[in-house]
C-alpha cells in the first residue's frame, strides 16, 4: 500500500502540536517494553485464529471453485430434468422446449464463467463449441 503524503504543516500548526498537553502526559507514563517472547507470541496468535477459519475458508475456496461448480451445475440440471413432474395429459411441447432452453442458457452461461475462472478447465474446442 502506497504511504498517503500529508501536507506540510504551517508554522503555527506545528506550534500547536508540540505544545499539546498530550506530549506532557506521554513523558509522564512509564515506558513498557516488550517482553523476549512478544513477536513468537503474536505470530503464534494470527496463526492459530487462521486455523479456526481455515475450515470455512477451504469451504468457500471448494464452493466457489470451477471444479466444484460444474459438477455441480451437471447434478442440478440432471435432477432438474430428471424429476420434472409430468402430468397424465401431458404437457406442451412448447413449454418442455422453452423450460430447456432456459436451461441450457443456465448451463452454457455458468460453464463459460467457469472457464473464464480457470481457463485450464475447457480446450479450446469445448469453448468454440459453447460460443457458436
Amino acid at each position: 500500500m502506497k504511504k498517503q503524503e500529508s501536507a506540510p504543516l504551517s508554522i503555527e500548526e506545528e506550534a500547536l502540536l508540540e505544545n499539546d498537553p498530550v506530549w506532557d502526559l506521554l513523558d509522564q507514563s512509564p515506558s513498557q517494553e516488550a517482553g523476549p517472547f512478544f513477536s513468537r507470541n503474536v505470530l503464534r496468535e494470527i496463526r492459530l485464529s487462521e486455523e479456526k477459519t481455515s475450515v470455512w475458508a477451504r469451504f468457500g475456496q471448494l464452493v466457489r471453485s470451477p471444479k466444484f461448480a460444474l459438477p455441480a451445475l451437471a447434478i442440478a440440471t440432471g435432477a432438474t430434468v430428471l424429476f420434472i413432474p409430468t402430468s397424465d395429459e401431458g404437457e406442451s411441447v412448447a413449454n418442455v422446449t422453452a423450460e430447456e432452453t432456459t436451461l441450457q442458457a443456465y448451463m452454457e452461461e455458468e460453464m463459460l464463467l467457469a472457464a473464464a475462472d480457470d481457463p485450464d478447465l475447457l480446450s479450446d474446442e469445448d469453448l468454440i463449441a459453447l460460443l457458436f
